[in-house]
């Protein structure tokens, strides 16, 4: 509380001033995520978001409301962190059409 009064930024998103426990690094292309399977401990987790092919894509967490990377055009690069408790969560591309294609994958929180 104290932190997020001095940073209004962050009163949402207070994970953001904080280290991250783990680093996820996901590819995201025509239609794929990679890998299709993480792991992770549970706590506050950066997820890097590459483009490593043309098109615009994005990541969301089901049942994490608010968290959303998105990447556009080859090479692109977005990452956001997230604090999640044990558990396993979807992730998908919300893009119409890219879920049902196969962009969808499981991270497991242990």
């Amino acid at each position: 509380p104290a932190l997020t009064h001095q940073f209004p930024q962050f009163r949402n998103h207070p994970q953001r001033l904080f280290p991250a426990r783990d680093t996820l690094r996901m590819e995201a292309g025509n239609l794929f995520f990679k890998p299709k399977t993480e792991t992770s401990p549970p706590g506050i987790i950066r997820i890097d978001l590459v483009n490593v092919q043309t098109g615009v894509h994005n990541l969301v967490l089901e049942g994490v409301p608010g968290f959303h990377v998105e990447v556009s055009g080859k090479g692109a690069e977005d990452s956001e962190k997230v604090e999640l408790k044990a558990g396993t969560y979807t992730y998908y591309c919300s893009l119409p059409g890219h879920r049902a294609a196969g962009m969808e994958g499981t991270l497991t929180v242990r």
